[in-house]
């Protein structure tokens, strides 16, 4: 039947207009037309000021309704900026800044953009969506989580209606119905896994139902976020399962599983190969599979693993919550719950069963799909993120986009303090507890960043010991985020917050929070990615606001537990009073040195599976999602 085609991409092999726009020359040459475009097209939607709101509709629809050209000048037309500019103007009530202009002209000619945090990079990616709008190219916003997604759709909503466009937030609970229906608009604002499966599900339709598929053709996909959405999210692949009818005997194999783990010793019935990862010794693989069948045990080995994984390396409230009677995810990388997904390999079954939750009927994988490969689909594909230069090579390298970085709009007046190391997280909390009460007697607002849910709780109770009043921001709260966040820069406001206050969070302060230095941001750990971090520095000192950070960190890092438990025992002091701060000048570089090492293993773990996917593509001829 008559369907868009899949489209196969070969990584580095890029044409020499790409190449050039990656070349140092081409970068210079991108940024100063960006700039000089940029003054222009802001002056021709100055002389739109004049025109009345049916008449603004009537030249954008002028423009809707005349045949679009060759789809490479398309591309990079950018004659439609200003309609758009004078739309944003009266309805959110400002102008569009020159470096906002001239990221929305690098990304209409398939730039991914670096534009500082707090500089409107939504307003931007609104500017290049309708753009693509308004020549008939169907655009997919993607960003980071569905509540930035929902937000930013609804204020593009209002904008774009004034250009006789539509968009739309792609709700996970939507039906098929309402799914095609939504697909139908302008605009479409999601995160890249519902898409994904979306597309996956289309796929399934074709072969195997003989169905039209629910999703359009693949033209525009503009990503907020990009590095997280590129880079941090890429690292397994998409997955697509389905029930499958009838019962097995599995609770059976995971309880069984459960009481075999119980009495084996490290080292001697298992070994830890990597973070996350498990292995029987000879020993613990006669003691679980003696008197099974091969096929047994295979099964059997497959639940004991993950049963140890489990028990290991998985937590409750910090990798996973329980809502309703059902294993929750939480993604560590947004602290968002995650409804739905699943993990892997026998994994899920045997927390489930921990819990002392029953388990759903068994399903199977139907189709899966990588980040790399979905994206690869695009005819067009464009991005910001105020974090995107360190990730510049890879996305060149997989996406063949270059990275173009842009000038902030206004000084930042962000300052750093020096960072504070402490032997405990006891003490550790203690010292943050004493900071936040100096910072509000100062009318100060204080964000304080975790990593984990538990590390939010710990101190929370202590704040509440002391009188502190104060916020907490998890995944328990993710129904109140929009309002805590609006409360987030008031005088004296302190707000404990897991990686959902990072990326896309903007928090308004007083004008009194202003005149007294702004928000004070303190970070209680290292993340996986220097870049996360910057994420989090960046809620502070934005819109040329005044502001500061500071690191807080303690040896108990869970870091640097997963990942140099002997490095950390040789930076413990021997002689020390207690909630007495430890020095040293290889302190930092232990940090970083473990955050170094987690990237590079990051980085090749995707690498690893384009090569393993690509190799299995050139075994079957084809791509193999199904």
């Amino acid at each position: 039947m008559s369907v868009y085609p899949v489209r196969k991409i070969e990584i580095g092999k890029w044409g020499f207009m790409p190449r050039l726009r990656h070349s140092p020359l081409g970068r210079w040459y991108l940024r100063n037309r960006a700039r000089a475009m940029a003054n222009v097209l802001l002056g021709e939607a100055e002389k739109l000021k004049s025109l009345g709101d049916h008449e603004l509709l009537t030249r954008a629809q002028a423009i809707y309704t005349t045949p679009v050209g060759d789809g490479s000048k398309v591309a990079f037309d950018c004659s439609n900026f200003p309609l758009i500019i004078e739309a944003i103007r009266r309805e959110l009530g400002f102008t569009l800044h020159p470096n906002q202009v001239m990221a929305a002209i690098a990304m209409r000619h398939g730039s991914m953009i670096e534009l500082a945090t707090g500089e409107g990079k939504t307003a931007a990616v609104t500017l290049v969506a309708a753009s693509y709008a308004l020549n008939k190219m169907p655009v997919h916003v993607m960003t980071a989580n569905a509540y930035l997604a929902e937000r930013d759709a609804e204020q593009a909503g209002r904008i774009v209606n004034r250009l006789g466009l539509t968009a739309g937030f792609l709700d996970p609970k939507a039906d098929p119905t309402q799914r095609g229906q939504l697909y139908r608009k302008s605009m479409v604002f999601s995160t890249l896994a519902e898409l994904a499966f979306d597309w996956l599900r289309d796929r399934l339709r074709i072969t195997r139902d003989q169905l039209m598929p629910v999703m359009p053709r693949l033209r525009v996909a503009l990503i907020d976020e990009a590095d997280q959405v590129m880079i941090d999210e890429a690292r397994t692949p998409l997955i697509l399962s389905e029930r499958v009818p009838g019962q097995t005997d599995r609770e059976m194999v995971f309880r069984w599983a459960a009481q075999m783990t119980a009495p084996m010793i490290r080292e001697q019935d298992f070994e830890i190969t990597a973070p996350g990862a498990v292995r029987l010794t000879k020993q613990g693989r006669r003691q679980v599979t003696r008197d099974l069948t091969p096929q047994q045990a295979a099964i059997a080995e497959l639940a004991v693993i993950a049963t140890l994984r489990a028990r290991l390396f998985h937590r409750r409230d910090v990798h996973y919550i329980v809502q309703e009677d059902e294993i929750v995810i939480i993604d560590e990388k947004t602290g968002r719950p995650m409804p739905g997904r699943r993990w892997a390999d026998g994994l899920y079954e045997a927390i489930t069963l921990r819990e002392g939750l029953e388990l759903d009927g068994p399903t199977k994988h139907v189709a899966q799909i990588t980040v790399q490969q979905f994206l690869w689909q695009y005819e067009r594909l464009c991005g910001c993120s105020g974090t995107m230069a360190t990730a510049a090579r890879e996305v060149w390298c997989v996406y063949g986009r270059p990275t173009l970085a842009i000038p902030t709009h206004r000084r930042c007046l962000r300052k750093g303090k020096p960072t504070m190391f402490y032997t405990t997280s006891t003490e550790q909390h203690q010292a943050v507890a004493e900071l936040i009460d100096e910072l509000r007697k100062q009318d100060r607002a204080v964000l304080v960043g975790t990593t984990h849910i538990t590390t939010s709780l710990r101190l929370s109770r202590l704040l509440e010991e002391r009188g502190i009043e104060h916020h907490v921001l998890n995944a328990f709260a993710e129904k109140e985020e929009a309002e805590i966040i609006a409360r987030a820069g008031q005088i004296g406001a302190v707000t404990i917050a897991t990686n959902m206050a990072g990326r896309g969070t903007d928090i308004k302060l007083a004008p009194r929070v202003v005149e007294t230095g702004g928000l004070h941001v303190i970070s209680l750990q290292r993340h996986d990615s220097k870049r996360v971090d910057r994420q989090l520095i960046g809620r502070c000192a934005r819109q040329g606001d005044p502001g500061s950070y500071e690191f807080i960190l303690s040896l108990q890092d869970p870091l640097l537990k997963r990942h140099a438990p002997e490095q950390r025992v040789k930076y413990r002091p021997s002689k020390r009073r207690f909630g007495e701060p430890i020095h040293g000048l290889l302190l930092p570089m232990l940090w970083r040195s473990v955050q170094k090492e987690v990237e590079d293993n990051h980085r090749e773990a995707r690498l690893s599976m384009i090569r393993r996917q690509h190799d299995l593509e050139e075994m079957l001829g084809k791509p193999d999602y199904l």
